[in-house]
């Protein structure tokens, strides 16, 4: 671009110069005309005044002056035209010399770039030749010798080192020190990872391995106790069916010798008048009614007394079992103690078990028969059967650490159902939990924890619900108990 535009712009510019000097030119052409046709003018009126001498030299004073002013304005003109003109042709000449500096600058940096690319390769090539033919083998000649020397001398330096290190290897690992510190270091290398290889191996067999076998041993334990449990109900029924029956053969003769003492009575009455037969006849009836009754109230008493010692031996031995689920099941983190399969049967004999409880006042006993069970829907029976306000009122709290944990954890594993009764029972194990003891610091961060996640799912789900603002109060509630320090 800058090629091409300077020439036109020194173009543009001479034309202009040329067209005011042809402008100039053309003013001095009328100036030189209006001169000759002042010298005609003068002449003429010369020869029209020749005769007149005054005139004359007023003529010729003006011409001069003309003349003078003429002059004095071309050479004006003149000038400054000329300094216009001096002025644009440096111009026009330092435009010239810098695109011709230009040019000449690009020409000699092609030239350059050309020269150098050709003669770099050409003289790699020609350096390269050289120094293979002639550099390379005048050097190989000159340290031959001393490689050779060089290659003798560190053959034998080798041999030597090689002795010596062998000697002193050899002296190093029969040293006792040594030996010692190799096995020191080798030995506490491998602790860690000998460490961490037992506790991978203990966390990924013995640990699920342990776990197993305790979930069938409670599961065995489980089906033993409730076959054994049935199997002594139905020794039990079957040992009163055997005392009524030999009470009631020992019953059998006694009232057929007073039958057979009233008959006699009544032959001999019938001698009698009617009066003396109905005394007679009252007053046996009262003897037969106050024997029989006493009979009655002995046999009574005895079977009770059986009944009631041997179901006080049952429970005792079920709550020791119960008690120690509840542990195992804590410690193991399950939502409910043992899982297993429940036939209506068992359920509906379980229900009326845990009934009697209730009416009897065992509350802690009935809630650990449900909570055992693995069966949430007795735990809810039970729950629907007890009021909390009916244990708020009991002193001393009648329900134990272990059973509260255990309650926690099994009505918090399903929120959904039965919320408002859950959240009734929840609160009051909660308010109950005693932080002082040992069994519920143990076990409250893991089950207080896992209702912390339940509630806030909860939430999550039920963000509007009716129930919501209780569940927050909840979840507030065992928050503080998670993180309340220990007395």
């Amino acid at each position: 671009m800058l090629l091409h535009s300077s020439p036109r712009v020194s173009r543009t510019q001479s034309d202009d110069v040329s067209w005011q000097l042809k402008e100039i030119q053309a003013f001095l052409k009328v100036q030189q005309v209006e001169l000759q046709e002042l010298r005609q003018e003068v002449k003429q009126q010369q020869q029209q005044a020749s005769n007149s001498d005054t005139i004359l030299p007023t003529i010729c004073n003006q011409i001069d002056v003309a003349n003078v002013s003429l002059k004095k304005h071309v050479d004006v003109a003149l000038a400054a035209q000329a300094e216009l003109n001096a002025h644009r042709f440096e111009k026009f000449k330092a435009e010239e010399q810098r695109a011709e500096k230009a040019k000449q600058d690009r020409f000699t940096a092609a030239i350059s770039s050309v020269v150098s690319s050709k003669l770099s390769s050409q003289l790699d090539k020609s350096v390269t030749a050289e120094v293979k033919t002639n550099v390379l083998p005048g050097l190989i000649r000159v340290f031959e010798p001393f490689k050779q020397q060089l290659q003798v001398d560190l053959s034998q330096k080798l041999g030597a080192t090689d002795f010596v290190l062998k000697e002193n290897i050899r002296k190093m690992i029969q040293s006792k020190a040594t030996v010692d510190a190799i096995g020191q270091a080798a030995g506490s290398a491998l602790q860690a990872t000998v460490q961490q290889a037992y506790l991978d191996s203990f966390h990924r067999t013995v640990i699920p391995a342990f776990d197993r076998a305790c979930q069938n041993l409670f599961g065995q334990m489980n089906a033993i106790f409730q076959r054994g449990t049935r199997e002594y109900t139905q020794q039990l029924e079957s040992y009163c069916q055997k005392q009524h029956k030999i009470q009631q053969e020992a019953k059998d003769p006694v009232v057929a010798e007073l039958h057979s003492q009233v008959e006699a009575f009544q032959k001999s009455a019938e001698r009698l008048s009617s009066q003396l037969l109905t005394d007679l006849q009252g007053h046996v009836d009262k003897q037969v009614t106050a024997t029989m009754e006493t009979m009655q109230e002995s046999i009574t008493s005895t079977i009770t007394a059986a009944v009631k010692h041997e179901l006080e031996i049952a429970l005792k031995d079920q709550k020791a079992f119960i008690g120690e689920s509840f542990v195992s099941a804590l410690r193991s983190g399950a939502a409910t103690p043992v899982p297993q399969i429940q036939s209506p049967i068992d359920i509906t004999q379980q229900k009326a078990h845990i009934r009697h409880l209730l009416q009897q006042g065992q509350l802690n006993v009935a809630f650990q028969q449900a909570l055992s069970a693995a069966n949430l829907t007795l735990v809810i029976y039970v729950c629907e059967c007890v009021q909390p306000a009916s244990i708020y009122e009991q002193t001393p709290f009648p329900l134990q650490q272990p059973v509260l944990l255990s309650l926690i954890q099994q009505l918090s594993a399903d929120l959904s159902t039965n919320t408002q009764l859950k959240h009734k029972y929840l609160e009051m194990a909660i308010s109950n939990l005693d932080l002082d003891n040992q069994v519920t610091q143990e076990h409250v961060p893991t089950v207080v924890g896992s209702l912390r996640k339940k509630l806030q799912a909860y939430l999550e789900s039920h963000p509007h619900g009716p129930l919501t603002q209780n569940m927050k109060m909840l979840l507030l509630a065992g928050n503080s108990c998670l993180y309340a320090p220990p007395h």
